[in-house]
């Protein structure tokens, strides 16, 4: 029995070594992807890349929490919470806790945005769905002051696409003001506007449009942006599926597969990151040079809430909507198993969000994001 219960204690040792080990290299991995988004892709976009697997490190650590805690080791479960406590506002930006909306007692001080990336209109069940237009019913029905989307007119003009025309007379009804030229930024609003800038970021022309409207009297700029994509390929993202897919031992990593990894995929993101970099710094300049007056930056960031670019566009000065409203964590990218909150809303001036909703509507690859607004008194 003695000799039993030396290897007992042993196996115990070791395993508890192990889960000890693997708890700091999670507390690591928590720290470098929630902070990560303070190194610029252009100096390294090694960080950039570590930042994409956040939630994943954040899930591991409330793990750990919750192992150190079942087996009473006081000392381990102290350490987790600290790291938790050390990336608690990049936590409440990835998952905020707001239990209730604002209360909106005058409609006239309200306005809603509703910003949607919505694939040329294209719809992902077009195989076995023959109906109206999903995404732009969508539209519709919400009956948002203001649209910003991204993906609709790129290749042909809005008001060209076959996919829509049973429906273009009513949204003409309810959005007199729209953009009818060929471009990837397209605003539908129920108030005239004027635009300010449609070239604001110097490496992706057209690509971010900044317009000028006055709702009410009161003056708002809204900025619509489609930052960098990673531009894959369907073998690239074949190659993703394949590699995260969890039925599959990482054994199954062949060295072509490995190879492929690092030309394809991480060449694509780290080009990408940098990128976004520029496109982030020429808006934050932007939103720097209309001073102190109320603006609303939303769209496809191609970038999560812990990147550079998302960083750099907030600043010190303004909000996030989602995090201001929202209650837990979400995706607004949901195919390929890019699971991510890549789609944002922020804000600053003489305005303040009250509510935000993302819609479940798969018909895009992206679900929309609809935000509720009030003018402060």
């Amino acid at each position: 029995m003695s000799i039993l219960g030396n290897i007992g204690g042993k196996i115990l040792s070791i395993m508890k070594n192990i889960f000890i080990l693997l708890t700091w290299t999670a507390g690591i991995a928590l720290i470098l992807s929630a902070y990560c988004g303070y190194v610029n892709p252009q100096d390294s976009a090694k960080f950039a890349i570590i930042g994409m697997i956040f939630p994943i490190a954040l899930a591991a650590n409330l793990f750990f929490l919750l192992f150190w805690l079942i087996f009473k080791k006081w000392l381990m479960a102290v350490l987790v919470i600290l790291l938790l406590a050390a990336c608690a506002s990049p936590i409440a930006t990835f998952s905020p806790v707001n239990i209730s909306p604002a209360v909106t007692s005058h409609r006239d001080s309200t306005f809603k945005v509703l910003t949607y990336n919505v694939m040329n209109f294209d719809d992902l069940d077009s195989l076995t769905y023959k109906g109206e237009n999903r995404t732009l019913r969508y539209i519709l029905d919400k009956d948002a002051d203001f649209v910003i989307m991204q993906e609709a007119s790129a290749k042909i003009k809005m008001d060209k696409l076959e996919k829509i025309q049973p429906l273009m007379r009513e949204l003409s009804e309810k959005y007199p003001y729209r953009e009818l030229k060929l471009r990837d930024i397209v605003i539908l609003s129920k108030y005239p506007y004027s635009i300010d800038d449609d070239n604001i970021t110097s490496n992706a022309p057209h690509k971010s449009t900044a317009y000028k409207i006055n709702v009410n009297g009161k003056d708002l700029y809204i900025i619509g942006v489609h930052l960098e994509s990673i531009k894959l390929t369907e073998s690239d993202k074949a190659l993703y599926r394949e590699i995260t897919d969890i039925s599959k031992s990482t054994g199954n990593l062949n060295e072509k597969m490995m190879e492929d990894i690092k030309s394809n995929l991480l060449t694509k993101l780290s080009a990408a990151f940098k990128r976004r970099a520029v496109q982030a710094e020429d808006l934050k300049a932007y939103i720097n040079s209309l001073g102190n007056g109320s603006v609303i930056l939303c769209g496809d960031f191609n970038d999560t809430p812990s990147s550079y670019s998302y960083r750099t566009i907030k600043g010190d000065d303004m909000n996030d909507a989602y995090k201001e409203c929202a209650l837990g964590p979400a995706i607004t990218f949901h195919t390929n198993r890019f699971y991510f909150r890549i789609d944002h809303i922020l804000y600053k001036g003489g305005i303040e969000a009250v509510d935000i909703e993302r819609g479940n509507l798969k018909s895009s690859d992206h679900y929309p994001l609809l935000t509720t607004f009030r003018w402060k008194q």
